[in-house]
This record gives C-alpha cells, sequence and structure tokens, in this order.
C-alpha cells in the first residue's frame, strides 16, 4: 500500500479535452476526501474511491465540498507565466479520525480525480 503524491494522469489529458471547469460560479463542484496510510493512490487513480477512506467522529464517507475561488492567472515575466485555482480552507471540526493524506476529486459525472497527496499539499478533482 502506497500514497504517492501526484497530479493523476487522466486530470493531465482532460483539461486538454476541457473536461473540468473551474471557474468559481458555474464551475464544477468538487470535494475533498480523506484517506488512512493503507490506501494506494497514485498518478493512474482516476476516481474517487471509498476503499481505505478515514472514518471517524465528524467525518462524512466522500469528504467534504470545496468552495472554489476561481481560476487566476498570472504573468512572472514576457515570456512565462502560470495560472491556478484556489478552493477556500477545509475543517472538519472535531474529527476523530486517523488521516495520512487526500484526494481532491471532481463531485458529479464520474468523481474524476486530479491530485492526491499527502497534507499540506493541495491539489483536485471533478465530477461532470
Amino acid at each position: 500500500m502506497a500514497i504517492t503524491q501526484a497530479m493523476t494522469t487522466s486530470f493531465k489529458a482532460e483539461i486538454l479535452l476541457a473536461v473540468h471547469d473551474f471557474r468559481a460560479s458555474s464551475g464544477d463542484a468538487f470535494k475533498l476526501a480523506l484517506y488512512t496510510s493503507s490506501a494506494t493512490i497514485d498518478a493512474n487513480t482516476t476516481a474517487y474511491t471509498a476503499t481505505n477512506e478515514s472514518t471517524g467522529t465528524n467525518y462524512t464517507a466522500g469528504g467534504a465540498a470545496l468552495v472554489n475561488g476561481g481560476v487566476t492567472a498570472t504573468n512572472t515575466s514576457t515570456s512565462a507565466g502560470t495560472g491556478f485555482t484556489t478552493f477556500s480552507n477545509l475543517t472538519f471540526s472535531n474529527a476523530t479520525e486517523r488521516t495520512r493524506n487526500n484526494n481532491y476529486y471532481r463531485h458529479r459525472h464520474g468523481n474524476s480525480c486530479w491530485c492526491r497527496s499527502w497534507f499540506p499539499v493541495v491539489c483536485g478533482c471533478r465530477e461532470r
């Protein structure tokens, strides 16, 4: 069992096919699920799974919804720049589960994943 921090391979292709919509007001719904160290998730994982998902007080299977701040693009020079999306902080109040890593995923239409990570790295998945 291993967890490898990665941007999923399927997401890299899906972003070029316009499968994911990160717009704040009209985009897709995204969620964050928490997993134990027994989970096997990596760049080849394509969708949310409940296998080895964390359990415990104040945590619901499937995780919690993320509030999307939309897409930002910035130029760092005349020949380079970057684009990114941000999400509001997510808190699981008084949760008692043991969690080793997380999985961001699109919440509807397939629960496709876009990132697996150990804390505190931020990335994501979407459902269409």
